[in-house]
C-alpha cells in the first residue's frame, strides 16, 4: 500500500470538497492529528478506508489512485452531497462547481489554482467566465455574492426568448424603470410574508398614499404581489401578499453585471465566435441563397 499516494489523494479530495481535517476525522472516528498524519505520508488503517471513501464521496479504489469510470464519478459526487448536512450542501456544491469551472481551462492543476483555494476569502469582486460555441459558464467568486450559471448551447433558445415578443419585455422593463417599484421589491424580499396594505410603503418607503397605491398596482401586474379582499369589522379591505420570488435574485444579479461590468477575472476564456442568439434554421438557409 502506497501510504504517500493515499495520503495525497485524501488531502486533495478533502480540500476539493471543502471538508476540514477535523470534519473528516470526526466522520471516521479518529483525531484531527491522525488525518494530518495521513496527509503527510502516513497511512490510515485498512478498516477505515470504506468510511473515508464514503465521507469523501469516492470509491475505495479511488483512494489508491485507480481510475474510475465517469458514471462512477457522478455517483460518487452525488453520494458526497447526500452525505453532507443540509446546511453545508450548497457550500460544498459551490466548491465542487468551482473545481469543475477550473477544469474547463487547464484541468484544474496549476499552482495558481491551489493558491486561490488557500486565499479565496481575499478575492473580492472576482469572476470566472468561459464563453465558447458549446455554451457559457459564468461564476462569481466573491464570497459576498457567489453564483454559478451554466447555459448549454441550444438552437431553440432564440425562439424561446424572442417568441413572447419584444412588447412583453418592454412592459416588464417599463414597470421596473420606476425606482419606487424597485425599492419596494428590494424591501419586500427582505421582510416577512405577512399580508399588508399600501400603508406599508407609506411608512417604510416614505411614499405618498397615492404613489404607494400605484406601486402596489404595478407589482400586482408583474405578479410580484397577489391582491385579495378580506372582510374586517364588517368592512371590506384590500390586502396584498408577497411570496419570495426565486427569479428576482438571479435577475437583479445579472442586471447589476450589465450596469457594472465584471472586470477582474480568475480564469477567463472568450473564444466564442457565434452570436448568443443563434439564427433559426430557416434564417441560416436563407443566408445560403
Amino acid at each position: 500500500m502506497d501510504a504517500k499516494l493515499i495520503g495525497s489523494i485524501i488531502s486533495d479530495k478533502r480540500k476539493a470538497l471543502g471538508i476540514t481535517q477535523e470534519e473528516l476525522g470526526g466522520a471516521v472516528g479518529v483525531s484531527t492529528q491522525a488525518v494530518s498524519k495521513w496527509e503527510n505520508g502516513g497511512a490510515p488503517d485498512v478498516e477505515l478506508l470504506p468510511a473515508i471513501a464514503d465521507k469523501l464521496g469516492v470509491s475505495v479504489d479511488a483512494l489508491f489512485g485507480r481510475d474510475i469510470a465517469p458514471d462512477d464519478a457522478v455517483d460518487a459526487l452525488c453520494a458526497a452531497l447526500t452525505a453532507t448536512d443540509d446546511g453545508e450542501r450548497y457550500t460544498k456544491l459551490y466548491n465542487i462547481l468551482w473545481k469543475i469551472q477550473r477544469c474547463m481551462f487547464d484541468g484544474g492543476h496549476s499552482d495558481e489554482l491551489a493558491e486561490w483555494d488557500e486565499e479565496k476569502s481575499e478575492y473580492f469582486d472576482r469572476y470566472s467566465e468561459n464563453l465558447s460555441d458549446k455554451g457559457i459558464s459564468l461564476m462569481c467568486l466573491d464570497p459576498k455574492k457567489p453564483y454559478y450559471a451554466l447555459f448549454l448551447e441550444s438552437s431553440d433558445r432564440t425562439q424561446f426568448l424572442c417568441g413572447i415578443g419584444a412588447e412583453s419585455y418592454a412592459a416588464l422593463f417599463a414597470a421596473l424603470s420606476d425606482a419606487d417599484a424597485v425599492r419596494a421589491i428590494f424591501y419586500l424580499e427582505r421582510r416577512t410574508q405577512k399580508p399588508f396594505t399600501p400603508k406599508l410603503f407609506v411608512r417604510e418607503l416614505g411614499l405618498a398614499p397615492e404613489r404607494a397605491q400605484a406601486v402596489a398596482d404595478a407589482l400586482v401586474k408583474l405578479k410580484i404581489l397577489e391582491m385579495s379582499v378580506i372582510e374586517l369589522d364588517d368592512e371590506e379591505k384590500t390586502v396584498y401578499t408577497h411570496r419570495y420570488d426565486q427569479y428576482l435574485v438571479p435577475f437583479f444579479t445579472f442586471a447589476r453585471n450589465l450596469i457594472h461590468r465584471p472586470g477582474a477575472f480568475s480564469y477567463y476564456c472568450g473564444n466564442r465566435t457565434n452570436p448568443y442568439l443563434m439564427p433559426r434554421a430557416t434564417e441560416n438557409n436563407a443566408g445560403e441563397h
